[in-house]
């Protein structure tokens, strides 16, 4: 048997990995909105969001036109992975 500790998460370990993107408006993003921000193509957004496609971009299910939640969970861990996000936590601590 290990007699290695188990590190379990704090509770700000978890704020942490839930802090939310200041994403700019408005809350729900067309492709070219998010093609902007991001400095793609439309084409590679659609792509993107392909059955099959490499990290598929979460998009609101059930509409006609596809369009993102920026505030949705699944997006912003998307958008993070995209930004290279990397929460640093506080620099004094």
């Amino acid at each position: 048997m290990s007699s290695q500790a188990i590190a379990f998460p704090t509770r700000r370990d978890v704020e942490r990995a839930h802090t939310a993107l200041d994403l700019p408006g408005p809350r729900v993003w067309k492709p070219k909105h998010l093609a902007d921000f991001l400095g793609v193509s439309v084409h590679w957004v659609y792509k993107r969001t392909e059955r099959g496609a490499e990290d598929p971009i979460p998009r609101i299910p059930g509409v006609g036109r596809l369009s993102f939640d920026t505030q949705s969970p699944l997006f912003q861990e998307w958008m993070k992975r995209q930004l290279g996000y990397v929460d640093r936590g506080d620099a004094d601590e």
